[in-house]
């Protein structure tokens, strides 16, 4: 008897998910050491409605020639207090773009990181 004949056939089983299994989808959060402040900072993944948010925001101001900000905005999107709740608001871009590009290009790399993003790919996007 040959071996492919001996064996049984394997059948995948799959799940269909619901609207409701992605209404109880919860973004990931993770804890930074933000050594240089010298505490940790809690940030989650970036929802798709915020990356669309950054990701407009950031084209129209490259198309009027204003500062893009793209690493603020994602601290914005994506650093939250001990609660969940957004630490920094939209007014707080200033305050946040002039953080140290070490301290900020550590947390933008963990948020993203997360969220499974590329800043690189999505300011590449961005300038086409």
């Amino acid at each position: 008897m040959a071996d492919n004949q001996s064996q049984e056939e394997t059948v995948e089983v799959r799940t269909f998910l619901s609207r409701g299994s992605f209404m109880r989808c919860k973004l990931r959060t993770d804890e930074v050491q933000v050594s240089e402040l010298g505490g940790w900072v809690k940030i989650r993944e970036i929802s798709l409605a915020d990356f669309d948010a950054i990701e407009s925001h950031v084209a129209s101001l490259n198309e009027s020639g204003g500062q893009l900000q793209f690493r603020a905005r994602v601290i914005i999107a994506g650093v939250i207090d001990q609660n969940g709740d957004p630490l920094f608001r939209d007014s707080d871009v200033e305050l946040v773009s002039n953080l140290s590009s070490k301290l900020a290009n550590k947390i933008v790399n963990a948020i993203t990181g997360l969220s499974l993003i590329s800043t690189g790919a999505v300011e590449e996007e961005i300038k086409n």
